[in-house]
Parts: C-alpha cells; structure tokens; sequence
C-alpha cells in the first residue's frame, strides 16, 4: 500500500505508511530507502537525508541507497557530499558493477572524465553484461579522440542489444563517423 500510494503521488498517505511499518519492523533498510525518496519528493531534504543514512547504516553495501542519498546531495547543492558517497559506496563494493557504474555516472556529471573512465572500466570488470558502461566508455573514448577504443567499446555495446533507443542511435550515429 505505502509504494501503491508513492506511486499514486500520494505523498503525505505513503510517508505515514511507511512510518506505520517502520514502528512494527525498524531494521529494513529499504523501508527507509522509500521513505528517503517520499520525503526528497516533498522537499524535505534533512528528512530524506535522515532515513537513507538509516538505511545505510543498515544495509552499509547497498549501492541503490547510497546513490538515492547522492542524487539528494547533488540536487540539493551539495556535489563534494554526493561524491563521497559515490566514492564510499564504488570503494566498498568493487565487485558491485551498479556501484561502480554509478559513480561513473557521478564522475561524468563531474566533468572527472579520467577518473569515470576508471569507474565504468570497473563496472564492466565486475560484470562484463552491463551494457551501458560500454556505451559510456566508448562516448568518453570518443570525446578523447581515442578511436579505436571508442569503436571498440560503442560495438560490443550495439552488439549486446542494447534496450535504450537513445545511446543506440548515437551510438551508431558516432561509429558512422568515425568509419568514414
């Protein structure tokens, strides 16, 4: 019923409901990982904070935590916060692809292309099917006037079939370039 509600955009309705299961089970972290993302809905930034370090402090490997708790510093004006999280998170968990991947993602954000490079190498390491961080090395590469690597990596991408309309279409728009 709280994610029905959530989902509805019945704020107010969803965050009492996860408070309500919160004072019958107050150990699962992805009960705070909800109500962090209601509460971020409703603006209330030291409120969301609050429950995903409740939940990290729970579950401390949980990437999908960690980057909800990022994106709230980083939206919220505070990009050195959502940096150390990413990079606590990636450094905790290297054989977690989704952490690696989202640092990536937070570096790129960051203009610290080396450094994403690294992260979406990393991804890719722990998980040789994540799709987009060869799509994501290969614009880098790309934007590095590497090409080899960036042919490379933006075909093992189109190879894998990948499911985002997007990235495929620039994708193939680049490797068209490049092969000219």
């Amino acid at each position: 019923q709280a994610v029905e509600r959530q989902t509805a955009g019945k704020l107010d309705e969803a965050e009492a409901a996860y408070r309500a299961i919160l004072e019958k089970a107050p150990d699962v972290p992805e009960v705070y990982q909800n109500l962090g993302s209601v509460l971020g809905q409703k603006k209330d930034v030291a409120g969301a904070e609050a429950a995903y370090l409740k939940g990290l402090e729970l579950k401390p490997d949980s990437a999908d935590i960690a980057t909800q708790l990022a994106k709230l510093y980083q939206d919220n004006g505070q990009p050195e916060k959502a940096m150390a999280v990413m990079a606590k998170s990636a450094g905790s968990n290297p054989a977690d692809a989704k952490a690696q991947f989202n640092q990536g993602i937070f570096l790129l954000n960051a203009q610290k292309n080396e450094e994403a490079i690294t992260a979406f190498e990393a991804a890719i390491k722990a998980d040789p099917g994540m799709t987009e961080a060869y799509y994501r090395l290969g614009a880098l590469m790309v934007g590095q006037g590497k090409i080899p690597e960036a042919i490379a990596h933006l075909e093992k991408y189109l190879g894998m079939n990948p499911t985002d309309a997007g990235n495929v279409a620039v994708a193939q728009g680049l490797l068209k370039a490049m092969k000219k």
